[in-house]
């Protein structure tokens, strides 16, 4: 055929220049001349078999040189971290425990602000150099959940995510925290994002306790078991005096979850209404004592629609409780409702 391929192509399969011999040479020729390449695509190199060898000699060469290249490079840098970790300590890189506070104050500053806050969680002394630089939202949302304990700002909401587990003290994190983001807060949320355990007597209190002094509008209890919170606790909720948003929503949480409840007061609470009333009736044999006293004094309560209520087919136990409007003498006379139920459980309602 007048040159030597350097690889055939077959049906898209390589061959080389041996293979193809022995193929071509097994056909009739004149079926080769006639229908082979139909079958058969011949491709020569440009190049021949010497400047081939060269140009893979010279490749192997350029591939030796960069493996020497890397491995100085690697040796350099070796050299290079000995030197540093022999270096004085007046020249050496500082330890995080060696910087003055003033100095890691400086350093933590240029973090954002929605960074700072989950800085101050990592160790006491971050916080106590961060403190008194640490965002101060209008909204703190504390949530119970899995550790670890991590924190979030975004605008002018805060949230805290902290556990309950033995190995974590977060009645202390809520001492040193609160204080300072929820100081000017407006709006606080207490939410179990697990739903799984009963928050803790202790929390609850330090929680209160810390945001004593903020002038909160609005308090949500989202998915929270309150068994294991003594009354007492809960009575602090008496000192926020500037909340607006009370609703039906706070007696549902807790008609449940405080079976030792004995009194419940959500007097001037406008968005309180019959509801309130219904769901603590629904849940009175969840409580131990058998009579609760409720006020519901400048509410929206109704006694018509409550009764409406308990008449109702949609009630867990229609027409088993029964209305009394009454009078208590407290060295004056005052308007109530008493809520009786057939089998000796009541509910005091000053209205």
């Amino acid at each position: 055929m007048g040159f030597m391929p350097d690889y055939v192509v077959y049906h898209e399969l390589v061959m080389t220049a041996k293979e193809y011999m022995q193929c071509v040479t097994a056909v009739d020729a004149v079926w080769l001349a006639e229908l082979g390449p139909m079958f058969y695509s011949v491709k020569e190199s440009k190049t021949s078999r010497s400047e081939k060898r060269m140009e893979s000699v010279r490749t192997a060469e350029s591939m030796e040189e960069e493996m020497r290249e890397a491995q100085r490079e690697m040796q350099r840098r070796k050299e290079e971290s000995e030197r540093a970790f022999k270096r004085p300590d007046s020249v050496r890189i500082a330890d995080m425990d060696l910087l003055p506070p003033e100095l890691l104050q400086r350093i933590c500053l240029y973090l954002p602000p929605t960074d700072r806050l989950s800085l101050s969680l990592v160790c006491s002394r971050i916080f106590a150099a961060l403190g008194r630089f640490l965002p101060r939202p209008s909204t703190v949302c504390v949530q119970i959940g899995n550790c670890p304990a991590t924190a979030r700002v975004h605008g002018h909401d805060t949230s805290l995510a902290l556990c309950q587990c033995d190995r974590h003290d977060t009645q202390s994190l809520l001492s040193k925290v609160l204080p300072l983001i929820a100081s000017g807060a407006t709006s606080l949320d207490l939410e179990d994002e697990l739903a799984r355990d009963h928050i803790r007597d202790y929390h609850v209190h330090e929680l209160l306790t810390q945001c004593a002094g903020a002038p909160l509008t609005r308090l949500a209890l989202s998915n929270c078991d309150l068994v294991s919170v003594k009354p007492w606790t809960m009575a602090q909720i008496a000192q926020f005096n500037e909340l607006q948003e009370i609703t039906d929503k706070l007696a549902r949480s807790v008609a449940r979850c405080c079976p030792l409840l004995e009194t419940f007061c959500v007097s001037g609470c406008p968005s309180v209404s019959a509801l309130s009333a219904l769901a603590l009736m629904e849940a009175a044999f969840f409580r131990v004592s058998q009579m609760l006293t409720m006020h519901v004094e400048k509410t929206g309560f109704d006694v018509d629609q409550l009764n409406r209520y308990i008449h109702s087919p949609l009630f867990a136990n229609p027409n088993e409780w029964k209305l009394t409007p009454t009078a208590v003498q407290l060295g004056y006379e005052k308007s109530a409702v008493l809520a009786e139920h057939k089998n000796a459980v009541c509910i005091l309602i000053y209205v």
